[in-house]
């Protein structure tokens, strides 16, 4: 399995890794090698550098930190605990703490909007900074083009910052083109509803929509939601829509 460095667990190696130099010091070069061959044996990841300090006396109990960052330019720090005066270490690789990508969170709810609900968007927005946490979950306000607005889910998959998406709208061109066929008779002929962009699902939830029909002006719509299913009722108004 390929696990990015950014989602790497916690490793301990159960043997003491000897990185002993000439003396006493501890081999940088050493211990660099042993530590990228361990993440990259463990986790299957490239590893692009490690950086181990260098020139310290080997001490027991002495505790060195190690920078390891992969190709794709995620990090992860390894630290080397000293185990004896000689060079003995155990190896431990913690990752750099993962976060939300905010910008593509975004662009994969607009997607989402606009292939699934059918909706024109103007914009997503996703809180930054987020640390990514395997369970949980935050929502993005999703603003349609004609101001409506409703809250997306953004569901964390992993430590890493993977994440899936749902937009828990109505689908309303759906909506539209029903209604549309309901009363084009009544409209004289062929109708076209316009509705609004963002309508979360809600039963008993209203909403209204404007009709209009081949030789009849604007009329409003009144449409009252079912169930948070997407079936609804809809019931034309006399007179203009406004």
């Amino acid at each position: 399995m390929s696990v990015r460095a950014a989602s790497l667990a916690v490793l301990a190696c159960g043997g003491a890794v000897g990185l002993g130099g000439c003396a006493t010091t501890i081999d940088a070069g050493k211990a660099e090698k042993r530590v990228k061959e361990l993440t990259e044996e463990k986790f299957r990841i490239d590893v692009r550098s490690v950086d181990c300090p260098g020139g310290h006396k080997a001490r027991k109990g002495d505790v060195l930190t190690c920078r390891i960052v992969a190709t794709d330019g995620s990090t992860a720090t390894a630290t080397l605990t000293e185990k004896d005066d000689k060079g003995d270490v155990d190896i431990t690789v913690v990752p750099q703490a993962a976060r939300i990508d905010a910008t593509r969170a975004a662009a994969l709810i607009r997607s989402a909007v606009v292939q699934q609900v059918g909706a024109r968007v103007k914009r997503v927005s996703c809180p930054p900074g987020r640390v990514a946490k395997a369970g949980d979950s935050f929502t993005c306000r999703v603003t349609g083009a004609d101001g409506t607005a409703g809250d997306a889910i953004v569901n964390e998959t992993d430590e890493s910052g993977q994440i899936t998406v749902s937009a828990p709208f109505l689908h309303i061109g759906d909506i539209e083109r029903r209604l549309a066929r309901q009363f084009a008779a009544e409209l004289g002929g062929k109708a076209t509803v316009s509705c609004p962009e963002i309508v979360p699902p809600q039963a008993g939830g209203r909403f209204r929509c404007q009709a209009t029909g081949a030789r009849s002006g604007a009329r409003t719509v009144e449409v009252r939601q079912l169930d948070g299913q997407g079936h609804v009722r809809g019931t034309l108004r006399p007179g203009t829509g406004g």
